[in-house]
């Protein structure tokens, strides 16, 4: 038996996760006509259970103009959340905390197929003109979408409802000083956010949980860091139980988002995180280049989660069998890059090593 902490639980707001390790909010692609197809209730069925603390659906849009692909999920209205029920009731069975990720992305977002922006500051004068564009009313009226997001998520019992504010995405863009230039009421350290989080944490039944970005890559590496914990003060200060940290702007640098090699063993946003949790009473989880769990520090904060994308698409039982300490048997990933679907123009997610999902298949 594995006696790694990550496999610990932890209780937050009465609710006990069985397990630090998490599966990471992940667009699939499994959806049609922005509904769940039973492809992603299995997907996600199989990435529960033992070891696994929460399965969390990833990128659900909030209304059907803040898709970023025709594959992308969407809950926006009454009848959206009888579907989206027969997942959280999947991942339940198992025994893990079901979570959903609501997200907007605006449809000037457009973004490309390739992994890095051509001209940076070109890049970044459109992330700021897609923000100052928008009007108050189309911006409060945006967040009205998100908070009847939580209430369908609610309808269709999930445990932990995360809002997306990383990556590029809408309120990604509003939270940072470098792409919101506004000065208006939607600045970016502006009391918006305070009036969202308030109306948030009301209409959220279970756990809230926020992804929020450590670094965008676009201001030195401390001075983001320290944003980012003043924002993290700000979301725990209003209630927010779960700080969740990523990195990177999809239009920018998506190799912030999906860090190292096969051969590399960092974990580039460990350090970060851990100074974070230490900073914060609420929960903290970070990702990025986890695929092997005897990386992982033994003296972690006990507040930390560890987020696991890519080793869990590989073999849907890598917690289980390092929980188990059976990491010879594991389907470790290798890399192969074909799980960003969108990229590769194509529909749904793949992946090169199992067979399941077109592994070893010829590209």
């Amino acid at each position: 038996m594995s006696a790694h902490p990550i496999f610990s639980a932890v209780e937050c707001r009465g609710l006990q996760i069985p397990s630090k390790l998490v599966f990471a909010p992940i667009n699939t692609g499994y959806a049609s006509l922005g509904r769940p197809t039973q492809k992603l209730v299995q997907f996600h069925a199989e990435r529960s259970g033992l070891g696994i603390g929460i399965s969390t659906v990833g990128n659900v849009a909030v209304d059907n103009d803040a898709v970023t692909n025709p594959q992308t999920l969407v809950l926006s209205k009454e009848g959206d959340e009888r579907r989206f029920s027969v997942v959280s009731r999947a991942i339940k069975k198992r025994g893990s905390l079901a979570g959903i990720q609501l997200a907007f992305a605006p449809a000037a977002l457009d973004p490309p197929r390739n992994w890095k922006a051509k001209d940076v500051q070109a890049e970044v004068r459109r992330l700021n003109m897609i923000v100052g564009q928008l009007s108050p009313l189309q911006m409060n009226t945006y967040l009205e979408t998100f908070l009847k997001g939580v209430q369908l998520a609610n309808r269709a019992d999930f445990d932990l409802i995360q809002i997306h504010a990383a990556h590029g995405y809408l309120l990604s863009l509003f939270l940072n000083p470098t792409t919101n230039l506004r000065t208006d009421e939607f600045a970016a350290s502006n009391h918006w956010l305070l009036d969202f989080l308030g109306k948030l944490r009301v209409a959220t039944r279970g756990l809230l949980s926020f992804r929020i970005n450590l670094f965008s890559g676009l201001r030195p590496r401390e001075e983001e860091f320290q944003l980012a914990l003043g924002l993290a003060n700000r979301l725990a200060s209003a209630g927010v139980d779960v700080i969740d940290l990523s990195a990177g702007l999809y239009t920018l640098d998506r190799t912030l988002i999906y860090p190292g090699t096969l051969r590399d063993e960092r974990l580039p946003y460990y350090e970060a995180a851990r100074l974070m949790a230490e900073d914060l009473a609420c929960l903290v989880a970070f990702a990025g280049n986890v695929r092997d769990v005897r990386i992982l520090p033994l003296d972690m904060p006990p507040n930390l989660l560890v987020n696991v994308g890519r080793a869990l698409i590989a073999d849907p039982d890598f917690a289980r069998k390092s929980h188990d300490g059976r990491y010879t048997e594991i389907n470790f990933c290798t890399r192969r890059n074909r799980c960003h679907y969108f990229t590769r123009s194509r529909t749904g997610l793949e992946c090169g090593v199992n067979p399941r999902l077109g592994g070893k298949r010829d590209e």
